[in-house]
């Protein structure tokens, strides 16, 4: 399942918006792969813990500016 923000016509299974889980069948023995900046991954990951998905099975990858830069870090 992917969720853009304003998904194209060439990927026409899209949903648009930000990612919501609610009414989501998510098998709990799913492999699940985010990829993403922080605050996006945080609330993905709490959603697939709430549908029954083990953290061991949620895989990431992050995106977004270099957190060791200086004047970066929160």
């Amino acid at each position: 399942m992917f969720w853009y923000e304003r998904p194209g016509a060439e990927e026409p299974d899209a949903r648009e918006g930000l990612m919501n889980l609610d009414g989501i069948d998510v098998p709990a023995d799913s492999t699940v792969f985010l990829c993403g900046p922080l605050p996006f991954m945080r609330e993905a990951r709490a959603q697939l813990l709430r549908a029954g998905v083990p953290a061991r099975s949620i895989r990431y990858e992050v995106f977004g500016p270099d957190l060791w830069l200086p004047g970066t870090a929160a």
